[in-house]
């Protein structure tokens, strides 16, 4: 929907680092979801290494790749969470498969 201006959400979607609060983009939405998962906040350090805390549900370890956010536009929230997370799990290049 639209918002009390009867414009469509502007949403901005953040640059992913873990040093600022930068913006990478701002998108308008209107009648869909939005959702972006990413692993460069959400981690957590064993022995010096950075682990992401998304795990690959067919090892049911950390996702070991470059891809460091996702953000997807969908239906609904819950079809857009969905389909970040799981492209955070396939990797850049089997994601790019896949969308």
């Amino acid at each position: 929907g639209m918002n009390g201006a009867g414009q469509p959400w502007r949403v901005a979607i953040q640059k992913p680092t873990d040093k600022e609060n930068a913006v990478q983009a701002v998108v308008d939405i209107n009648g869909h979801g939005i959702s972006t998962s990413g692993s460069y906040r959400n981690y957590y350090e064993l022995d010096g290494k950075r682990l992401s805390h998304v795990i690959d549900p067919q090892t049911g370890r950390p996702i070991e790749h470059n891809l460091v956010s996702v953000t997807v536009i969908a239906p609904t929230a819950l079809e857009a969470d969905a389909w970040d997370t799981g492209l955070m799990v396939l990797g850049p290049e089997k994601a790019k498969e896949v969308v």
